[in-house]
């Protein structure tokens, strides 16, 4: 499959104007018309949950909220992210919600108990979720008991 990745933004209003200044016709992305032929299209910097919408209107595969960034400006970002989730279950849109930028294995188990289902993680986090110290050492005891001991 092929995966395209398009920024959430209104910027295309902005370079239909900068292309009209210079007398040259714009050159924008079409994500409706890839979306149409059957390409998955994932929107991504999404930090408004009105851009959710859009999305799940254009029919997108997913959309990339940046939980991180989003506390970065000072907002709630759980909150917003579970906002998200609940505007495209409201309008019964199949748009995966992906939860971008987390930095604490506790935002994975947050948004999950908050039915967000699709998550991306950096290899820290990842390490992060195994690195319990109950886990280790009962793995030891399993090891130790195995070898008989």
């Amino acid at each position: 499959m092929r995966y395209l990745a398009f920024l959430a933004a209104l910027t295309l209003p902005l370079a239909s104007a900068a292309a009209a200044e210079a007398d040259k016709p714009a050159v924008e992305p079409k994500p409706a018309a890839l979306i149409a032929d059957g390409v998955p299209v994932t929107f991504t910097a999404c930090y408004e949950v009105a851009q959710v919408l859009v999305a799940a209107a254009l029919g997108a595969h997913g959309i990339a909220a940046y939980l991180g960034r989003i506390g970065d400006l000072g907002r709630d970002g759980h909150g917003e992210l579970i906002a998200m989730q609940r505007a495209l279950d409201g309008v019964g849109s199949s748009t995966r919600l992906l939860v971008a930028s987390q930095r604490q294995p506790e935002d994975l188990a947050r948004l999950a108990a908050a039915g967000l289902a699709h998550h991306t993680i950096s290899p820290a986090i990842a390490e992060a979720l195994f690195a319990s110290p109950h886990t280790a050492a009962a793995a030891e005891q399993f090891e130790r008991e195995a070898q008989g001991g």
